[in-house]
């Protein structure tokens, strides 16, 4: 179960979601040679920024997409524990998507037949 982010524990999440990022680059590239700012950014020295709400529900399960998709070259990233939080955190973010609150929980066959109709 995904812990609530906050003061207390995002430095120690973000760094971990770094970390999983730069085994998969460096996976893919043996050359040490990684993308992005330099100096690359080392994982112990994350610290996170409270931005407040800055993205939508759909924006962030696209960054947890991106993020994904970066991380997982290497060969731990399956069952890793960021990658466990990426599914988690995208599961929590589809019940704050626009309409989910009014979406029917359950579907049969009167109503699927019903919605196609429309």
């Amino acid at each position: 179960m995904l812990k609530p982010l906050g003061a207390g524990n995002a430095d120690a999440a973000g760094a971990a979601l770094m970390e999983e990022c730069i085994a998969s680059v460096a996976y893919r590239d043996a050359s040490g040679e990684l993308p992005g700012p330099m100096p690359t950014p080392l994982p112990a020295q994350y610290e996170w920024t409270d931005l407040g709400q800055v993205m939508s529900a759909i924006e962030a399960c696209k960054a947890i997409a991106c993020l994904e998709y970066q991380s997982s070259e290497h060969l731990g990233w399956a069952s890793s524990g960021a990658r466990a939080f990426c599914v988690e955190l995208r599961a929590a973010m589809v019940s704050c998507m626009e309409g989910y609150d009014v979406a029917p929980w359950e579907w049969d066959v009167e109503r699927a037949l019903a919605q196609a109709r429309r």
